[in-house]
């Protein structure tokens, strides 16, 4: 009456080309996303000693522009308290001394290659106090506006000079701007402790 029963097999999945287009993909997603890099900006670093001992610099009260960052994050020029947001346009003012001001850097006529004798504040100083309770966060993105300012300085100065950025310019081309607005910036911690805040 009844038969046997007839076992039927389960088709096996073929899974040999599974781990190779695992890694196609794999190796697509990392061709096709970039890697979220943040940009950078460029620090020209103080030459080494070597052990010498430095005479320190003497600057005229007119060629210095004084930043402070106190214990909570608040910013002053001077005595008086100023937003992140002026940080740049104060900066790019007192270096450039567009009005030859008596209040701001003194300008002097210098020899430059390839742009001739060019009226320049190479005296100049930026001096950065910060307290040492200051967050990091605030203390870099002081710093980062500070040399944000030199380098909308320096590629206004290109274009003027040569018609392209600061980046695009030639090596001899850069120079030259760079010693139009050579980076003088000084940090200084107001304290003897060292440390910092997240």
């Amino acid at each position: 009456m009844f038969g046997k029963r007839i076992k039927r097999r389960v088709p096996e999945i073929n899974a040999t080309s599974t781990a190779d287009m695992a890694f196609m993909l794999l190796v697509f997603f990392l061709l096709a996303t970039s890697m979220g890099v943040k940009k950078s900006i460029r620090r020209e670093l103080p030459p080494s000693t070597d052990s010498v001992r430095v005479e320190p610099l003497r600057v005229k009260e007119r060629d210095l522009l004084v930043f402070r960052l106190d214990g909570e994050g608040r910013l002053f020029a001077g005595s008086e308290e100023i937003p992140l947001t002026d940080v740049k346009e104060r900066v790019k003012h007192f270096i450039a001394n567009p009005d030859n001001e008596e209040s701001l850097p003194e300008k002097h006529s210098r020899e430059v290659p390839l742009l001739g004798t060019v009226e320049v504040t190479d005296t100049h100083v930026i001096a950065l106090r910060y307290d040492p309770h200051t967050d990091y966060r605030t203390y870099f993105e002081v710093q980062n506006l500070l040399l944000e300012a030199y380098c909308e300085l320096r590629d206004a100065e290109a274009e003027k000079r040569f018609h392209c950025t600061f980046d695009r310019a030639s090596s001899e081309q850069q120079e030259a701007i760079r010693a139009c607005y050579p980076q003088r910036i000084s940090e200084t911690m107001t304290a003897e402790e060292k440390g910092g805040r997240d």
